[in-house]
């Protein structure tokens, strides 16, 4: 998912982006250091199977920061 998700927002904004590996569970995206989604890591987001976040959310979610 992070992969797809980076050659989407470098091929859309024309930027430069890269994906850190994280806690288990964890998303993540921030745009100029302010966090624009993310998915909390833990054992409720793995027990309530909240989904990861598309790469359309990602991208709105960049849009609207």
């Amino acid at each position: 998912m992070a992969a797809s998700s980076v050659a989407k927002i470098r091929e859309v904004f024309d930027v430069e982006a890269d994906a850190e590996s994280g806690k288990l569970g964890q998303f993540t995206v921030e745009v100029d250091g302010k966090v624009v989604l993310d998915r909390k890591k833990g054992l409720m987001t793995l027990l309530t199977k909240k989904p990861w976040p598309s790469v359309e959310e990602v991208i709105t979610a960049i849009k609207s920061a």
